[in-house]
């Protein structure tokens, strides 16, 4: 286990603690983490980063809900770049947001 939350926050603590072990150890592999939206449209990444509370979710569904984007994950990002080329993926976390679903 990498982190244990003995606290009553009710796993905000644990995941306070990944959120910031994460990023320090993606890039030893050279991982990029953005605090961000993760969109697949038409075969392609995009990354809606901001501070919180602009409206990076709200964005997001307008692309869901018009373009048909799939929204990979709404609040961290990972990027790395594989045979040249820059590749998105999601974390198994959606962090502070609301759960996206599409």
């Amino acid at each position: 286990m990498l982190v244990e939350d003995r606290t009553v926050s009710g796993g905000n603590m644990a995941f306070e603690y990944l959120c910031h072990i994460f990023p320090a150890c993606g890039l030893a592999r050279d991982l990029l983490t953005f605090h961000g939206v993760l969109l697949e449209y038409k075969g392609q990444g995009l990354i809606l980063s901001a501070p919180s509370g602009v409206g990076k979710t709200t964005h997001a569904r307008l692309w869901r809900d018009h373009r048909h984007a799939l929204i990979l994950n709404g609040d961290r990002a990972v990027v790395r770049k594989i045979n040249g080329v820059w590749t998105g993926f999601g974390l198994p976390w959606s962090g502070t947001s609301i759960t996206v679903t599409n």
